[in-house]
């Protein structure tokens, strides 16, 4: 408190007592702090919001989302992919090419496919796998396809009767002129050539001819009569043991078990073209009716 008030409020205290209590309690005053050393002021603090400690949780590291599950079109086909319309050529007949993209070991029967154009369709049925036009031809292999096949369709009938698709050997070499075949057939064949110990019931003329004249890459049946040594020597038996040797059916009963006896490919006969010369959008469907692909021909 400051020295010069101390005689102040001393006088103050001897008037209120002889004056009495009343007055003392009239006067409303401030008293001083009596305090000889002030305090600080001290401003009550006000406790700050705590934030809340994030808490760690240990996980074990995971590897990035799966992706989406998507949902296969139900208009679109599983064997999307595995089969295409490679080519298409306009004409009579029209041609239709389709290639595979097959795993090694994968197979895949196209019996009851569908092909569709703008004028018409044409189903896939079954085939020959080996075909012998010695024998009534009757369908009933399915068409399996697998890696390195190719499957030709052609809008004719077909060289052995509507409806008779099969695959191609090595044998057909010996009916191509016989036959209007809408593919190319190869002439070569791998007929193999005989041993002398295995025509030695043959005439020597006769035996010479075929040893020595005969090309056996050629699928030809050898004309005997051009070599005239043979004309007045055994000519009934060495031209029957050439027709015997030297034709598809020889060939076919040689080589029917081999395993590079058929080609790797199916010869299909529509009997009708609905491709639409100017333009048209081919399809390509399933045996369930489901799209596989579309081949635009411009």
């Amino acid at each position: 408190m400051p020295i010069f008030l101390i005689p102040f409020i001393i006088l103050i205290g001897i008037f209120a007592v002889s004056a009495g209590g009343d007055i003392l309690q009239n006067i409303d005053l401030p008293m001083p702090s009596l305090r000889l050393f002030p305090q600080k002021s001290v401003e009550k603090a006000t406790p700050k919001a705590v934030s809340p400690r994030p808490t760690t949780i240990s996980q074990s590291p995971s590897g990035p989302s799966p992706p989406p599950i998507q949902q296969q079109d139900p208009k679109i086909s599983p064997y999307t992919g595995k089969v295409q319309i490679a080519s298409l050529k306009k004409g009579t007949p029209s041609t239709i090419t389709l290639n595979t993209n097959l795993k090694a070991k994968e197979s895949l029967d196209l019996t009851g496919w569908k092909i569709t154009g703008s004028n018409g369709s044409f189903s896939i049925g079954l085939g020959i796998e080996k075909m012998n036009p010695g024998i009534t031809a009757i369908p009933a292999n399915p068409i399996v396809v697998t890696r390195s096949d190719t499957v030709q369709l052609s809008g004719a009938k077909g060289p052995f009767g509507i409806g008779i698709h099969y695959r191609p050997n090595i044998c057909m070499g010996y009916i191509k002129n016989s036959y209007d075949f809408a593919f190319s057939v190869s002439s070569s064949c791998s007929f193999q050539k005989p041993i002398l110990q295995e025509l030695l019931f043959l005439p020597i003329h006769c035996q010479d001819f075929i040893l020595k004249k005969i090309y056996f890459s050629s699928c030809v049946v050898p004309h005997y009569p051009e070599d005239p040594n043979i004309l007045h020597e055994g000519t009934a038996e060495c031209a029957s043991y050439l027709h015997e040797n030297f034709t598809y059916s020889s060939c076919f009963a040689q080589y029917q078990n081999s395993p590079n006896f058929t080609k790797n490919a199916w010869h299909i006969y529509m009997n009708t073209d609905f491709i639409n010369p100017r333009y048209d959008l081919l399809k390509l469907y399933d045996a369930n009716g489901l799209l596989v692909h579309t081949k635009e021909l411009l």
